[in-house]
């Protein structure tokens, strides 16, 4: 297929209303609620056909492309574990297909909505740049950061330069393709988050590119990038200490130190490392404690240099600082054992969720019904591999929120279609077929470890993000 005979293609799809595995409710849907954009924009605006392909990570197809139904593009995040921590998305904006005519130019706006504050929506790193839309090659970046500081930067929308290599801002006639990429940074927890990007198209001759057509939003709030410190455990040193891999040797045995410099590897006083965990997660850093010689051998008052982060948390000791004996800072990097003798051991301690002691939240009779239930984690056990679709409601339209081919035993994560909650009434699919409903709203009892048909909930939380309660707690 040439390239020109696979834009129509795509392009004829979404007029037509081809929906993929992510989802959207129409421009329309959007539009009439959206009462603060003014009556000139309304009239000048264009859906836009949107494709994508998964090129890494979670559902990744890189060869298969797809098209969104809608403005909203529901990107794969919820989907990244520790052993696939990482992925990218080719979005493709185009122009919809004429019949008999051609589209007057247009500029396109992405915008975000700002995600719950959450430690995952600190820790999750995501990149937006343009992009060749043939390659999908990495091209100018249009921002960069956490998923909050994303969100941040695009919750007013930008508009989309469809030639950004010219100085002067171009209007889209043809198509541009942007690369999404994401990566889940050392996070430990069982928070749920969402990426969701919409896409605007508005005619040249009725906006202005410089002026949003969005009304200001208030800042994305801030989530606690270390809920809570954790220890770990404890690794024991010989004098001398090589460049490697050293395993706890108490406490977590799974979590190990890359140590990748030290001091001197005949009498090591001073050595720098990454924390490694489970699966090859990269947890970040809180504290370290670096115990030196035997205090009455150096005529120290204490025998441990403690270690903790300068600013932005990470899984480097290169992040980290102490003080020494006169209050001054000791920046991190190669970790000092007081005295300047050997390190005798290092204890670790790392952002992790807080244990609160199983203080749950109650869904069903006799709970707060304005707290529904913000995200699910379901586990399928069905005889055989099949297709998923779990459907959410928002302004009288059923909404795709997932849509995956999803193996017996094998969990995956929903948030909902708009806002921080589920309508009261979701529907799980099977192969095509409703396979079940769930009441959310919690006027029934909703509990970790229900099953729902071939479902089982297994993670749970309210609209405030606070965990629910399992069967064992009701």
């Amino acid at each position: 297929m040439t390239d020109l005979s696979r834009r129509r293609v795509l392009a004829a799809l979404a007029t037509a209303g081809g929906a993929g595995a992510f989802a959207g409710g129409g421009t329309a849907a959007m539009f009439g609620d959206r009462e603060t954009l003014a009556a000139t924009v309304q009239a000048g605006a264009v859906d836009l056909a949107i494709g994508y392909r998964v090129l890494s990570g979670p559902n990744a197809d890189p060869g298969v492309e797809r098209v969104v139904d809608g403005p909203a593009v529901r990107l794969p995040v919820s989907e990244l574990s520790a052993g696939t921590d990482a992925g990218s998305v080719l979005l493709q904006v185009m122009l919809p297909a004429v019949p008999g005519g051609v589209n007057n130019p247009t500029v396109p706006w992405l915008r975000t909505l700002c995600p719950p504050a959450s430690t995952l929506g600190e820790l999750l790193f995501v990149r937006v740049s343009y992009a060749d839309c043939e390659t999908g090659a990495r091209g100018g970046q249009l921002v960069s950061g956490s998923l909050r500081e994303v969100a941040d930067a695009l919750r007013n929308g930008v508009p989309l330069d469809a030639d950004p290599a010219t100085a002067a801002f171009d209007c889209l006639t043809d198509e541009l393709c942007l690369l999404v990429e994401y990566e889940l940074d050392g996070y430990l927890g069982s928070d749920a988050t969402d990426l969701s990007l919409e896409l605007y198209g508005y005619q040249c001759r009725h906006t202005d590119p410089t002026v949003s057509p969005f009304a200001p939003t208030e800042p994305c709030p801030a989530g606690d990038p270390c809920p809570c410190c954790v220890y770990v455990g404890k690794v024991e040193f010989d004098d001398d200490i090589a460049v490697g891999t050293y395993p706890m040797t108490e406490g977590e045995t799974a979590y190990a130190l890359d140590v990748y410099a030290v001091d001197d590897p005949t009498d090591t006083s001073a050595l720098a490392f990454r924390v490694r965990g489970p699966g090859g997660l990269r947890p970040t850093l809180c504290r370290v404690d670096v115990k030196g010689a035997n205090p009455n051998a150096t005529g120290l008052a204490d025998d441990t240099a403690t270690y903790e982060p300068a600013g932005a948390y990470s899984d480097d000791t290169a992040s980290l600082e102490s003080v020494d004996d006169e209050g001054a800072p000791v920046t991190g990097g190669l970790l000092t054992a007081p005295g300047g003798k050997g390190v005798s051991h290092v204890k670790l301690y790392v952002c992790a969720a807080c244990d609160d002691g199983g203080d749950c939240v109650e869904c069903g009779e006799g709970a707060d019904d304005a707290n529904r239930v913000g995200s699910l984690t379901f586990r399928y056990d069905g005889a055989a591999t099949a297709g998923v679709r779990v459907e959410d409601r928002d302004r009288g339209q059923d909404i795709i929120v997932y849509d995956a081919v999803v193996a017996p035993g094998e969990t995956f994560t929903v948030t909902p279609a708009a806002g921080d909650r589920f309508h009261p009434n979701i529907g799980l699919y099977v192969d095509h077929g409703r396979h079940a409903t769930l009441h959310t709203s919690c006027s029934q009892p909703l509990y970790v470890g229900q099953p729902v048909g071939e479902f089982v909930i297994v993670a749970a939380s309210d609209a405030d993000g606070r965990p629910l309660c399992d069967g064992g707690d009701r």
